[in-house]
């Protein structure tokens, strides 16, 4: 009830969006459309961001692909899915499957924001 929404902290997360690689698991069937519609709600323009999608690119469940290669996930925990996604990914990347230097900083901030702010517990 007292959570703010999501146009009260769209200034805090837009600096880790703009711009950035985003990184979720399904994300062009879920995370990004959330994303978009959650903006196109509140008036605000959509920032420009390189997608990325784990299923996509291990072509396997978060589940499943956390046991293969001996991740911590607490499923549908919003902020370990995140970190489950994020070291996929950099798995992904040390393979040179994805060269842009900025990808080493991806577990520290672009893990895909929105498994955070809805795990925030932010009304939107």
């Amino acid at each position: 009830a007292n959570a703010p929404t999501f146009d009260g902290i769209w200034a805090q997360i837009e600096p880790f969006i703009t711009n950035q690689d985003l990184v979720a698991h399904n994300s062009f069937g879920f995370d990004f459309h959330c994303l978009s519609q959650t903006l196109d709600y509140y008036n605000m323009a959509n920032p420009p961001f390189t997608g990325h999608c784990t299923y996509r690119i291990f072509k396997d469940n978060l589940a499943s692909l956390c046991r293969q290669y001996n991740i911590n996930l607490n499923h549908h925990d919003a902020l370990s899915d995140a970190k489950a996604c994020a070291e996929l990914f950099l798995k992904h990347s040390k393979k040179g499957n994805f060269i842009k230097q900025e990808s080493r900083k991806l577990y520290r901030v672009g893990v895909f924001l929105i498994h955070i702010v809805n795990a925030s517990g932010v009304n939107i």
